[in-house]
């Protein structure tokens, strides 16, 4: 068999559309232990189709299209493929020169992972992660290619010990956007470094896709400026994709989904060009209004907004809502970030998160924008940090009471565990919790749980009825199943139940 000369893939936790329901990627960070695989596979996280001949994914995850473009640009169309992770012996073959592969969580020690799947269980995203590398290297010994990984989560490879036990002979961080067809270049000729590290400056450099994406998703943006040290792309300069450039991506996904994703780090900081970060919201109600008026368009989704955005400018979301048609019977769901409710926690680490108001002001800004998303029909998928560096009982107190205030609103929060890209060592586990943490991750599983029996049914309201049924149903065991693994541990730790309003 001849095979491409160049093959594109991701393990199949991200070759997946999730049912059109982001918020349920989620549940690939849960462990293979505890959800059965017929369930996560075929209720959860059903594949995309592919090309029963060539192997060729459907859909992909929108990074691996940006790369697809450029090597298509760069070594001919006929010469690379998206090829499915379940499919890959039909596209590989003697010709193969590299194989490259895109990477969100692939050893799952990821900050939302490890909250949700600590040791000594197996999430999802490193379990099919390292199943797609059995399959590599299996054609690696037969056919000789070599294997270059890239995406969110190519830092947790930086061990050699990890990087040969997978069969991994290169990696990239960065926006590898316009860098790829002379890395590829340079891989083929044995000039390659082991490590990459690339960026893409101007906006006018990304290439376009030219096939679908996973949940019709689309860049909206890169970076927000916001400079929260402990998120990576929040660090990057800001750059908004023009209006003109996203309509024509959004149609190529429109030929196969009814919605839009816009991606990006901070949607409510699209087209905004002042220093007090205030929302440009004429710039964002025509970005919706444009890609609302391509037709066939349900509705139009975001992925991350920052509380102190949706604060700043409540008639901004209205409008977004009024163009969606979001109402009592029609939710839809976005990610904030709440990080702490400790002011001194905030100032040392991400003061301008709360522009445009100040950061003593950060407990209550999280207040009014949930408040806010909620009035206008979105469901806040809240994340916090525990653990940051510098963090004190009093630090803890302020979060666990701000929680607290927000219990009874439409949303969920996720205990991230702070997590040191470089030495995991000094990361924050379980083993190191304080008696506070506990009580605080605990809080923060049983408010989730709430939320999931009270809204898992409408979240799959486009489920058909028996997978709907079974979806709800496990969904509503897997919470309870975790909330009392959290309490019976927390318990075992403290000698006391962390259920109690003392603290």
């Amino acid at each position: 068999m001849k095979g491409k000369q160049i093959v594109l893939t991701a393990d199949r936790s991200l070759l997946s559309n999730y049912r059109d329901n982001m918020l349920f990627g989620f549940v690939a960070c849960m462990p293979v232990e505890k959800i059965s695989k017929q369930l996560y596979y075929r209720v959860f996280c059903p594949a995309v189709p592919a090309d029963k001949v060539s192997g060729e994914a459907l859909f992909a995850p929108l990074g691996l299209r940006r790369i697809e473009s450029s090597l298509m640009d760069g070594f001919g169309r006929e010469n690379v493929i998206v090829a499915h992770c379940d499919h890959l012996e039909k596209a590989i073959g003697e010709e193969t020169k590299v194989v490259g592969i895109n990477v969100m969580d692939p050893l799952g020690i990821g900050p939302i992972t490890t909250s949700i799947s600590g040791k000594p269980y197996t999430p999802y995203t490193r379990y099919t992660f390292e199943e797609l590398m059995s399959r590599v290297m299996r054609l690696k010994s037969k056919y000789k290619f070599k294997v270059v990984v890239g995406g969110a989560g190519a830092w947790q490879l930086y061990r050699r010990e990890d990087r040969e036990r997978l069969g991994i002979d290169h990696i990239v961080f960065g926006e590898a956007d316009n860098h790829c067809v002379e890395m590829f270049h340079d891989i083929m000729d044995g000039n390659a470094k082991e490590f990459m590290s690339v960026l893409t400056n101007r906006i006018g450099e990304v290439p376009y896709i030219r096939n679908p994406t996973c949940n019709s998703t689309i860049e909206a943006m890169r970076g927000c400026g916001r400079g929260c040290d402990f998120c990576d792309p929040n660090r990057r300069m800001k750059r908004d994709f023009p209006v003109e450039r996203l309509k024509e991506e959004a149609s190529i996904n429109l030929k196969h989904h009814t919605c839009i994703w816009l991606l990006s780090d901070e949607i409510m900081l699209y087209g905004c060009d002042n220093k007090d970060m205030y929302p440009n919201r004429d710039a964002i109600v025509t970005l919706y209004k444009e890609l609302k008026s391509l037709g066939n368009v349900d509705y139009i989704g975001a992925v991350h907004v920052t509380l102190s955005s949706v604060a700043a400018d409540p008639e901004c979301i209205a409008k977004i809502r009024e163009i969606n048609n979001f109402n009592a019977s029609r939710w839809n769901g976005i990610q904030p970030g709440i990080e702490t409710g400790s002011v001194e926690m905030f100032k040392r680490h991400m003061p301008l998160k709360a522009k445009p108001f100040s950061p003593e002001e950060w407990p209550e800004v999280v207040e009014e924008g949930i408040r806010i998303l909620n009035e206008n029909y979105i469901f806040a998928a809240c994340t916090l940090v525990m653990g940051l560096p510098g963090e004190q009982d009093d630090d803890v107190k302020d979060t666990i009471e701000l929680v607290k205030r927000l219990d009874g609103s439409a949303f969920v929060v996720v205990p991230l565990l702070w997590t040191d890209y470089f030495r995991p060592e000094n990361s924050l586990t379980t083993d190191k919790f304080t008696k506070l943490h506990w009580k605080l991750y605990y809080l923060c599983w049983k408010i989730s749980t709430k939320a999931i029996y009270n809204w898992i049914w409408y979240a799959t309201a486009h489920f058909p009825p028996f997978v709907r049924q079974i979806a709800g149903l496990v969904g509503k065991l897997g919470a309870a199943y975790q909330l009392r693994y959290v309490r019976d541990k927390a318990k075992s730790i403290l000698g006391e139940d962390p259920d109690f309003d003392n603290i």
